[in-house]
């Protein structure tokens, strides 16, 4: 599991494959010296997440806070009142 640290640019968004599954991907400005970061590349490590089998794995994408917990890990809100708790830093 890799996980961009904080202090790097990236994006973080939702894509749906052909059977429908949500997961979550990275991409990093092509030229930082741009002002206006118009040209993306997506890494070949993409996806970064996906979802497990406890929640609906259409609904997975698109999280709204993402942070690091106590013990190290990379947590995420998807939902109000919900976390995915098992990224590793």
């Amino acid at each position: 599991m890799i996980v961009i640290p904080l202090t790097q640019n990236g994006l973080d968004g939702g894509v749906i494959d052909v059977i429908m599954t949500q997961v979550q991907y990275y991409a990093v400005p092509a030229n930082l010296s741009d002002p206006y970061l118009r040209e993306w590349v997506k890494p070949n490590n993409n996806p970064l997440i996906g979802p497990d089998t406890s929640i609906n794995k259409a609904q997975f994408g698109h999280p709204t806070t993402v942070w690091i917990g106590q013990e190290n890990f990379g947590r995420k809100f998807n939902k109000p009142n919900w976390a995915y708790n098992n990224v590793q830093k």
